[in-house]
């Protein structure tokens, strides 16, 4: 974008804030948009999860991880309501199930399973790190631009 001098309205990438990104791309990273890859300020459950990983791993938690605590977290509550591990009535369990988890609340359309409860969380870079909070808008043309310090 930078070599072609093109600054679109609005810039929105998936990996916009895995912090390797960051580093490859540097100071022309910000204003960029995109969905947080694992934000532990989401909720409590994320705080709380985070900081016992953290607490285990000597690491943050990382996409993966939270994806899989997450999928354990829905499973296990489903298997609960259920009263056992019959595969008709997890599914039916789930179907059914709202619950809080380290991404937002779990809750789906029973006729299709698609996700209705939880939301991504936006992030913007400023100042080379991802952002929460209302985006600034439009993507500032490159000549506007200071440089981080």
């Amino acid at each position: 974008f930078k070599r072609l001098d093109y600054a679109p309205q609005l810039f929105f990438a998936r990996g916009v804030s895995h912090p390797r990104l960051i580093a490859l791309v540097g100071q022309d990273a910000e204003s960029s948009l995109g969905p947080a890859v694992f934000e532990p300020r989401v909720n409590a459950e994320a705080r709380r999860f985070a900081k016992l990983f953290a607490a285990k791993w000597t690491v943050a938690p990382g996409l993966p991880a939270a994806e899989g605590y997450a999928a354990g977290t829905v499973l296990a509550a489903g298997v609960r309501s259920a009263g056992n591990i019959d595969q008709e009535r997890v599914r039916a369990a789930l179907a059914e199930l709202e619950i809080n988890t380290v991404f937002g609340e779990y809750r789906v359309a029973p006729e299709n399973g698609a996700q209705t409860g939880s939301r991504p969380v936006l992030v913007q870079i400023r100042r080379g790190r991802p952002q929460t909070g209302k985006p600034q808008l439009p993507f500032p043309p490159w000549g506007e631009r200071t440089l981080i310090r």
